[in-house]
């Protein structure tokens, strides 16, 4: 079984056939959530999806419990969550395959 979540309730569709084909050839079951979850204003989707990694895997949460948690809590008691429990650089000036600085 695959969770496909989008933050902003995009379709899989919309990741382009290659990556659909993918998905399809290796799950039987797929939970997809249409609902958008973060601010069309914003860009913390990434944030959104560790969030929700963190509450499936750690939590052992259902993908409608996480939506629902996710639509009850302002963005910034998410991006907190996710800066509490991951490791990663916030400054824009990091290369990939450099020491962060301001780490």
């Amino acid at each position: 079984s695959v969770d496909f979540f989008d933050s902003l309730g995009k379709p899989l569709s919309n990741y382009g056939k290659p990556f659909v084909n993918f998905v399809k050839r290796y799950s039987h079951n797929m939970n997809c959530s249409k609902i958008i979850t973060q601010p069309l204003n914003s860009d913390f989707c990434g944030q959104f999806c560790l969030f929700y990694s963190l509450q499936k895997v750690k939590m052992k949460k259902s993908m409608s419990e996480i939506v629902t948690m996710l639509n009850e809590m302002d963005s910034s008691a998410v991006l907190k969550t996710v800066q509490e429990n991951f490791e990663f650089c916030q400054s824009f000036k990091c290369s990939l395959l450099q020491s962060c600085e301001n780490c």
